[in-house]
């Protein structure tokens, strides 16, 4: 996209966030399409209409509209280069609104197109020898789950790195907690077609999973003898990184000592009264307890279904972490040229004072994971 595209692109999006903001849903769906329209590969405007999806109820009439947006670009890329990347957010944008409109069958196959189309790239042998349409995806061999800023993003690109293990349609398909409704069919058509007995497997890893009470018992009824992993950072660590990625993203506004003050009255009321929360992902501290989160796992998974990885494992000594994942998930060792670290943020350090009382805080719940998972963490070391 060349730059003055670019940039009036971005004002399209721009306007109609404003717009959105102020109630004016409808005229703000005409700027993310006149967004889309004028740079199809530009990933923010299809992110906000499936946002508007999502959380409003929108009418036939603006959903028509959005459909035959996504249509009429499909056709006229199709035509010019029918593996171009662009088709991908295309495909996944029609499927998203079709399903909005009870059309399940017929977004299936839109997102079987695109995971088709990404597979065309990342395996072209695979996809040569063993594509199959009819199938319409296939149920996922293992999930990954966890909580932000723990490396989801490069653990997953690891995974999809091995040639055994074929890359779904999104790393977060949110399958288990916001599209749950639309049933196990169209969750399966978010993965590529297996053929039988080639030791081929994939999957997916919504790290939000984690703080959902309904997501094990979901998990447990569509795919019952699925591989979990569960990736998991320095409590304190994680916390702090969450903090200043979303001061990055606009979405905190108050300092780090007075964001860390009122987590901690918060946090101690609830771990106290025990209270269930479904997701307290705006409270730092609170996210980065575990073990308030993970019990629900481990009273409905056999523990050997469950693996727990933590970040700083993956990150210190990549390929014998990988290579312990890939035992668990039953395919062969692998090793990647390069394991680069993605969506990494670099920020000061907090100081020895606040730290200490930080790792107090988490020390029994550290020690509690510790007990039940029946491993060693080593979090609680230099106390």
């Amino acid at each position: 996209m060349k730059s003055s595209a670019k940039e009036f692109t971005r004002d399209y999006v721009k306007q109609g966030d404003i717009l959105e903001k102020k109630g004016n849903i409808a005229t703000a769906t005409d700027y993310y399409l006149q967004a889309i329209q004028a740079a199809p590969g530009y990933w923010r405007a299809h992110a906000r209409l499936r946002r508007q999806l999502e959380s409003f109820d929108l009418d036939e009439e603006v959903l028509n509209r959005i459909a035959e947006v996504y249509r009429k670009l499909i056709q006229q890329i199709e035509k010019n280069d029918p593996g171009k990347n662009t088709l991908v957010l295309l495909y996944t944008g029609l499927g998203n609104v079709i399903s909005k409109q009870g059309k399940i069958n017929d977004a299936r196959d839109c997102y079987q197109k695109a995971c088709y189309v990404i597979n065309l790239k990342e395996n072209p042998q695979f996809v040569k020898k063993h594509w199959n349409f009819d199938l319409k995806g296939q149920k996922p061999n293992f999930i990954v789950f966890g909580s932000m800023r723990c490396g989801s993003s490069s653990l997953y690109k690891y995974l999809v790195a091995h040639p055994k293990i074929i890359q779904g349609l999104q790393k977060e398909t949110w399958f288990f907690t916001r599209n749950f409704n639309e049933g196990k069919k169209w969750y399966f058509s978010h993965f590529p077609p297996l053929p039988e007995n080639q030791g081929f497997i994939t999957g997916e890893a919504t790290v939000s999973y984690l703080y959902y009470n309904l997501v094990p018992k979901r998990i447990a009824k569509v795919v019952p003898n699925i591989k979990l992993i569960a990736i998991l950072r320095n409590p304190v660590d994680r916390a702090i990184s969450q903090y200043h990625h979303w001061v990055k993203l606009g979405l905190e506004t108050k300092s780090l000592t007075e964001t860390l003050a009122s987590n901690l009255e918060e946090i101690k009321r609830i771990l106290k009264d025990n209270e269930e929360t479904k997701s307290k992902q705006t409270n730092y501290l609170l996210s980065s307890v575990y073990i308030h989160y993970l019990k629900p796992w481990l009273a409905i998974f056999p523990r050997e279904q469950l693996l727990v990885i933590p970040s700083e494992e993956l990150f210190m000594n990549p390929r014998k972490t990988m290579n312990q994942i890939y035992e668990f998930l039953g395919v062969p060792g692998f090793e990647l040229k390069k394991y680069d670290i993605y969506n990494a943020t670099s920020y000061k350090s907090l100081d020895e004072e606040k730290t200490r009382e930080l790792k107090e805080l988490f020390q029994p719940y550290n020690q509690e994971l510790e007990d039940c998972l029946g491993v060693k963490i080593n979090w609680n070391s230099g106390m």
